[in-house]
């Protein structure tokens, strides 16, 4: 059927089966009796040729970065003609759903993996949309973890550690003494010293120690003009550094210097019964019959043990310690006796100012603990004297002496 046009605006009236143009009035054509709405059957061509125009358009729309494009073929002037009309109000449908996919592809790009805590940038509201953050650890500062803010662990550059500070360090100190005044009889005696030594150091300061006879001490100095030079200690064993062998007469006496060095050692190392071995400038011996190709070790039999320390030691008190004055004197130490008897006394001078006897913990030839408490002393100059007297005869077998200062 021919089209006929309306006197009225020139616009085309459809035919029964012909499809109009697009009209710019959504839905509305015109009839000989003025503008009458299309219904039913008669929106059908227009439906089609609308879905055909909307799949068209979106078909050409990659979704990128062209909103303000869009935005402005949106708002185009009325006057381009039919088609700039058609497109015009296809617009806002295309600018919606450019908008839309560009709003997934950000959001599809900046999220985060599953789980991760590293947060995203802030949308920017700008026609250029955020550079999306790759997935990895980029968005978090290397240098936060690594060097401004060091864990325990350690850092990238770690330094080395600083020298043990010096500190006071009490020190166990073998030195060989006659069991009794003017006794050939001799044995090893413990005592606690102090020193401000680095704990490294410990074990060389306890060595030269058991090396210096202290003063007013009747211990044999059997180690005249020597000195420890160094102390090493492994896992599995222990080397001392000496500037020259012991001053001994006998292999005796040899054996008293050396065992004193070894009991020293391995008791400040504190690592068991270690093995000692010694290097000595300029000789080959490290006292009178003690070889320096050997090593030497604690003997361990009751026996052996009880042959070579002294029957009494003396560990609290320490010598020449000062104690408070009107307080009761605490004696503590160790004893391999007949019985586990031990007798004391405190002396001022030669005048015996207190009395009195105790139990070991265990009798010769193992060794026990004793303990005791003296009276109250005025303040002045004492000797805390313990000892053992033989059961055949009653003669002296064995002591040993401690001078103190009470005031």
């Amino acid at each position: 059927m021919t089209p006929r046009h309306s006197p009225h605006d020139g616009r085309d009236r459809p035919g029964a089966d012909r499809d109009d143009a697009a009209s710019p009035r959504e839905g509305l054509g015109t009839g000989t009796d003025g503008d009458i709405p299309l219904i039913g059957e008669a929106l059908g061509p227009l439906e089609r040729r609308l879905r055909a125009g909307l799949t068209a358009e979106a078909d050409t729309i990659t979704p990128h970065h062209r909103l303000d494009a869009i935005l402005a073929a949106a708002h185009a002037s009325e006057g381009a003609g039919r088609a700039s009309a058609a497109r015009r109000w296809l617009a806002p449908a295309a600018a919606a759903a450019a908008v839309a996919a560009i709003a997934v592809g950000i959001w599809a790009t900046n999220r985060p993996p599953e789980g991760s805590l590293v947060p995203t940038a802030p949308t920017r509201s700008t026609s250029q949309p955020p550079t999306p953050t790759p997935t990895g650890s980029t968005s978090v500062p290397t240098a936060t973890a690594t060097t401004s803010a060091p864990t325990a662990t350690g850092s990238a550059s770690p330094s080395a550690p600083p020298p043990p500070t010096p500190g006071v360090v009490q020190l166990p100190v073998y030195f060989t003494g006659p069991l009794t005044a003017g006794s050939a009889r001799h044995g090893l005696f413990r005592e606690f010293t102090t020193a401000t030594t680095a704990p490294a150091d410990k074990a060389l300061a306890a060595v030269q120690r058991a090396m210096q006879v202290p003063p007013g001490a009747s211990y044999r100095d059997l180690w005249r003009g020597r000195q420890a030079l160094a102390v090493t200690a492994s896992a599995t064993a222990i080397t001392v550094h000496l500037s020259g062998p012991a001053d001994t007469a006998t292999a005796a006496e040899g054996r008293f210097a050396v065992q004193q060095l070894v009991w020293t050692a391995t008791a400040a190392v504190g690592r068991g019964n270690l093995p000692v071995t010694f290097v000595v400038d300029g000789s080959t011996l490290v006292a009178t019959g003690q070889p320096s190709s050997r090593a030497y070790i604690r003997p361990t039999s009751e026996i052996d043990v009880a042959t070579l320390l002294a029957p009494l030691w003396v560990d609290s008190p320490a010598r020449g310690q000062r104690l408070t004055a009107g307080t009761a004197v605490k004696v503590s130490g160790q004893a391999s006796t007949f019985e586990a008897n031990v007798q004391w006394e405190v002396l001022r001078g030669t005048t015996s100012v207190a009395t009195g006897s105790t139990t070991a913990s265990a009798g010769a030839p193992a060794r026990g603990g004793f303990s005791f408490s003296a009276p109250a002393l005025p303040a002045g100059a004492y000797v805390v004297r313990v000892f053992e007297v033989s059961m055949a005869n009653g003669s002296l077998f064995a002591e040993q002496r401690i001078p103190i200062t009470v005031g």
